[in-house]
């Protein structure tokens, strides 16, 4: 919620940039070892949060190769895995129950 309605009202100072790169960092990690099951999955999930992290750091400090779009697809792959992954998980054989569709 934060990251739809409240981030593209405000300029963030780069402070505040680097803080919201490490919660969406932090959102990735989290939901690869809550989600995940493969272990290389998630060791996959996790090598491209540290990088995605790295890379919006480089690209924080050196904005000149900003206009590349390496760290943003980095942050697409990531994300796109991690909502795969949490879909399998949702969709998968078995009782469903309200924690169930209210984790999906």
């Amino acid at each position: 919620m934060i990251i739809i309605i409240f981030v593209p009202m405000i300029r963030l100072s780069r402070p505040g940039r680097i803080g919201f790169d490490l919660v969406f960092a932090f959102m990735l990690f989290s939901g690869a070892v809550a989600t995940i099951r493969q272990n290389i999955f998630m060791y996959l999930v996790v090598g491209l949060t540290v990088l995605e992290f790295a890379a919006d750091l480089i690209v924080e400090f050196n904005s000149s190769i900003g206009h590349l779009g390496w760290d943003m697809a980095l942050r697409v792959s990531g994300l796109a895995i991690l909502v795969v992954m949490t879909l399998r998980h949702t969709f998968r054989p078995g009782r469903v129950s309200v924690h169930r569709v209210m984790g999906g």
